[in-house]
């Protein structure tokens, strides 16, 4: 079974506990990787996060960076929180 958008992002505010829920940080890189992609540092702590929860991927480089991606699951995420709010 497939979680929902809706119910992946209640998921993670549930886990807390287990430091998986995301920070407000946290969602503010995921919504300026996924609206301003080249514009981010590479060196934030909170791209750690996102990894681990696998919704920001490092694109392979094209120069000498790899830059950093929004996944599939993050941005069903990012729709996930956009209805709800």
């Amino acid at each position: 079974m497939t979680a929902t958008p809706v119910h992946l992002f209640f998921l993670l505010l549930q886990r807390r506990k287990g430091a998986n829920m995301l920070s407000p940080h946290e969602l503010a890189t995921l919504l300026l990787l996924k609206d301003a992609p080249g514009r981010i540092e590479m060196d934030r702590a909170e791209l750690v996060a996102l990894r681990a929860l696998e919704l920001v991927v490092d694109e392979p480089p094209e120069s000498d960076i790899a830059y950093p991606r929004v996944t599939p699951r993050g941005d069903a995420v990012l729709r996930a929180i956009a209805r709800v709010y």
